[in-house]
Protein backbone atom coordinates (compact mmCIF):
# COMPACT_ATOMS: atom_id res chain seq x y z
CA UNK A 1 0.00 0.00 0.00
CA UNK A 2 1.06 3.43 -1.36
CA UNK A 3 0.48 5.87 2.19
CA UNK A 4 1.98 8.72 0.23
CA UNK A 5 -0.52 8.56 -2.81
CA UNK A 6 -2.57 11.30 -3.40
CA UNK A 7 -5.55 9.39 -2.51
CA UNK A 8 -4.74 7.37 0.13
CA UNK A 9 -3.65 10.73 1.67
CA UNK A 10 -7.08 12.79 0.94
CA UNK A 11 -9.12 9.19 2.24
CA UNK A 12 -6.66 9.48 5.16
CA UNK A 13 -7.06 13.61 5.80
CA UNK A 14 -11.27 12.83 5.17
CA UNK A 15 -11.68 10.15 7.46
CA UNK A 16 -9.87 11.72 10.04
CA UNK A 17 -12.32 14.78 10.51
CA UNK A 18 -14.86 12.78 9.88
CA UNK A 19 -14.66 10.64 13.01
CA UNK A 20 -13.59 13.80 15.02
CA UNK A 21 -16.54 16.05 14.06
CA UNK A 22 -19.45 12.77 13.57
CA UNK A 23 -20.77 14.78 10.95
CA UNK A 24 -22.68 12.15 9.79
CA UNK A 25 -25.27 12.72 12.67
CA UNK A 26 -26.50 16.21 11.68
CA UNK A 27 -28.82 17.00 8.85
CA UNK A 28 -27.79 17.56 5.80
CA UNK A 29 -28.71 21.09 4.65
CA UNK A 30 -28.59 22.60 1.12
CA UNK A 31 -26.57 25.88 0.90
CA UNK A 32 -26.39 26.55 -2.69
CA UNK A 33 -27.51 24.48 -5.65
CA UNK A 34 -27.26 25.62 -9.65
CA UNK A 35 -26.17 23.43 -12.79
CA UNK A 36 -22.39 23.23 -12.15
CA UNK A 37 -22.00 23.64 -7.92
CA UNK A 38 -23.30 22.18 -5.21
CA UNK A 39 -22.47 23.32 -1.54
CA UNK A 40 -24.01 22.04 1.75
CA UNK A 41 -23.73 21.76 5.94
CA UNK A 42 -23.89 19.28 7.77
CA UNK A 43 -23.46 20.53 11.55
CA UNK A 44 -20.40 23.12 11.09
CA UNK A 45 -18.98 21.57 8.29
CA UNK A 46 -19.54 22.98 4.43
CA UNK A 47 -18.78 21.06 1.40
CA UNK A 48 -18.42 22.05 -1.82
CA UNK A 49 -18.64 20.33 -5.36
CA UNK A 50 -18.77 21.42 -9.00
CA UNK A 51 -19.05 19.07 -12.08
CA UNK A 52 -17.34 22.12 -14.37
CA UNK A 53 -13.67 21.86 -15.89
CA UNK A 54 -13.73 25.74 -15.29
CA UNK A 55 -13.04 27.94 -12.61
CA UNK A 56 -16.29 27.96 -10.70
CA UNK A 57 -17.49 30.87 -8.26
CA UNK A 58 -19.97 31.29 -6.26
CA UNK A 59 -21.27 33.23 -2.85
CA UNK A 60 -22.97 31.69 -0.15
CA UNK A 61 -25.19 33.67 1.66
CA UNK A 62 -27.21 31.06 3.29
CA UNK A 63 -25.08 29.09 5.83
CA UNK A 64 -24.84 28.98 9.59
CA UNK A 65 -21.28 31.20 10.31
CA UNK A 66 -21.39 33.89 12.21
CA UNK A 67 -20.04 37.31 11.16
CA UNK A 68 -16.25 37.53 11.12
CA UNK A 69 -15.93 33.27 11.38
CA UNK A 70 -13.12 32.06 9.13
CA UNK A 71 -13.57 28.79 7.14
CA UNK A 72 -10.41 26.61 6.09
CA UNK A 73 -10.02 23.62 3.48
CA UNK A 74 -9.04 20.61 5.29
CA UNK A 75 -6.78 19.56 2.65
CA UNK A 76 -5.22 22.87 2.36
CA UNK A 77 -5.73 24.98 5.45
CA UNK A 78 -4.03 28.08 3.69
CA UNK A 79 -7.32 28.07 1.70
CA UNK A 80 -9.59 30.21 3.53
CA UNK A 81 -12.45 32.74 3.47
CA UNK A 82 -14.16 35.24 5.95
CA UNK A 83 -17.63 35.75 6.60
CA UNK A 84 -18.51 39.36 5.96
CA UNK A 85 -21.74 41.01 5.67
CA UNK A 86 -23.09 37.58 5.82
CA UNK A 87 -21.64 35.95 3.31
CA UNK A 88 -18.70 34.56 1.77
CA UNK A 89 -17.46 33.17 -1.53
CA UNK A 90 -16.11 29.74 -2.63
CA UNK A 91 -13.89 29.13 -5.64
CA UNK A 92 -13.61 25.68 -7.08
CA UNK A 93 -11.23 25.18 -10.36
CA UNK A 94 -11.11 22.78 -12.48
CA UNK A 95 -13.79 20.04 -10.52
CA UNK A 96 -12.11 20.11 -7.54
CA UNK A 97 -14.15 19.63 -4.10
CA UNK A 98 -14.00 21.45 -1.01
CA UNK A 99 -14.33 20.87 2.59
CA UNK A 100 -14.33 23.58 4.79
CA UNK A 101 -14.16 24.15 8.32
CA UNK A 102 -14.03 26.58 10.83
CA UNK A 103 -10.36 27.38 11.79
CA UNK A 104 -10.70 25.83 15.15
CA UNK A 105 -11.07 22.54 14.46
CA UNK A 106 -7.96 22.88 11.94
Amino acid sequence: MNTSSPLYQFLKTIISYRQQLKWWQYPQVERYADDNFYAFTRGEVLMAFTNSDNEVRRTITYHPYAEGTRLCNIFYPGDCVKVTNGSFVVFLEHGETKTFLSLIHI
